[in-house]
């Protein structure tokens, strides 16, 4: 199998998913009842750009593994060398990342005052700079750049990654994923139970535990698995595929909070599909939300296989969708990083006064954003990340997240 339709595939990928990102964060909810604004679908739909964030996560595992297995020769397992793994793995996220937290905090600066950033310095930043924020009680605009969170996520699931390895090799790829699905599914189930543990000023919170890395420790491992596919040029069976991926994908979007709010909220839903919307209320917030980040990363996943199985039989004809995405995929981490302060300024800079009844304001903000926050991503990757790569194709093969 060729290796650069593969990469171009994997970069368009990237490149939609920080797209979605930029698109959720950009403002897009209407004010009053959401089917009713002339801009209420469009805004529905745009929030469901923050699957950007589990297609990251899926993608993440892809690369990982195709850097690591490319670089064992499939013998002795003490041939990785882990230690060389993580600091290359902390060399290319931490100044870049290290650069977002200073941006943010610039922006808070700018919008709230030099009060909100002397407030944050105490608790919000050691946290960030350990890559803990999302473990440890804290304010998700604290530093001025909620998104970050996923960058500690990212570091404890390379920090997990040894463990995902080994087993793949000493029990097998079907042992290890089981064994890692049924630990998110205690910890989905249990964990919200446990007490806050207390660290002096700070407290490592499990109320949330959607935030922790076990809750996309599998997606992850599945994007590990779909490379294994890949690699050894194991096919699925399209038909069979297509079918599984429609399926995971409805049932994710069934199971989501936006679809469960609109039809709350609607004559259909409450007539129609109200067993339904009482089956989740039985379930529980949390359940619901990872059986939803589950469906939906097994349906990215086998995008993924599905989409270079396409390529190598030549059948897959977006190539010229296909390259702007990916050109954005070569900078979609800086994009990641950089797009909440530069909306932030944005906002204050150009403020756009929405209305109840036109979708033009809603628009212009999404013109203006968008362009801007990629156009100041291109120069943070040029004047910043770009240094932090091995050498310029690497930045083929990295997670739009890490």
């Amino acid at each position: 199998m060729s290796a650069r339709p593969r990469l171009i595939l994997i970069d368009a990928l990237r490149g939609l998913a920080a797209l979605a990102v930029v698109a959720v964060h950009t403002p897009h909810w209407p004010t009053g009842p959401l089917l009713s604004h002339p801009f209420g679908l469009a805004g529905f739909v745009l929030d469901f750009g923050r699957l950007g964030v589990p297609l990251f996560i899926v993608i993440s595992g892809f690369c990982i593994h195709h850097a690591t297995r490319a670089a064992w020769n499939g013998t002795r397992l003490s041939d990785v060398s882990w230690a060389t793994f993580f600091q290359r793995r902390l060399r290319r996220l931490y100044v870049p990342y290290v650069g977002a937290i200073a941006l943010g905090l610039l922006s808070l600066s700018f919008v709230s005052g030099q009060d909100a950033v002397r407030n944050c310095l105490p608790h919000d930043l050691p946290i960030h700079l350990l890559m803990l924020q999302n473990v440890v009680g804290w304010n998700a605009g604290g530093v001025g750049n909620g998104p970050l969170w996923t960058i500690g996520l990212e570091m404890q699931l390379y920090l997990l990654y040894p463990l995902v390895f080994w087993s793949s090799r000493f029990l097998g790829w079907r042992t290890t994923l089981f064994g890692v699905l049924s630990i998110t599914a205690l910890w989905t189930c249990f964990v919200p139970a446990l007490s806050p543990i207390s660290l002096g000023r700070w407290t490592v919170t499990f109320t949330d535990p959607e935030m922790w890395a076990f809750e996309y420790w599998f997606i992850w491992c599945l994007g590990a698995y779909t490379c294994e596919l890949t690699a050894t040029e194991r096919e699925v069976p399209r038909r069979w595929g297509v079918v599984l991926l429609f399926v995971f994908a409805f049932v994710g979007v069934m199971t989501d909070h936006r679809t469960l709010f609109v039809l709350q909220n609607s004559t259909f839903g409450g007539q129609v599909l109200q067993p339904w919307i009482d089956f989740l209320h039985f379930l529980g917030r949390r359940v619901v939300h990872s059986a939803s980040i589950l469906s939906f990363g097994t349906a990215f996943s086998l995008v993924i296989v599905l989409g270079q199985q396409l390529e190598k039989s030549g059948l897959l004809v977006a190539r010229r969708l296909m390259k702007p995405l990916s050109v954005v995929g070569l900078i979609s981490y800086s994009l990641y990083l950089t797009h909440i302060p530069v909306v932030v300024i944005l906002r204050s800079i150009v403020p756009i006064a929405a209305d109840n009844t036109s979708v033009l304001p809603w628009i212009l903000r999404y013109v203006i954003d968008v362009p801007v926050c990629v156009l100041f991503a291109v120069g943070y990757f040029m004047v910043v990340e770009r240094h932090f790569l091995r050498h310029p194709a690497a930045t083929q093969m990295q997670s739009p997240v890490s």
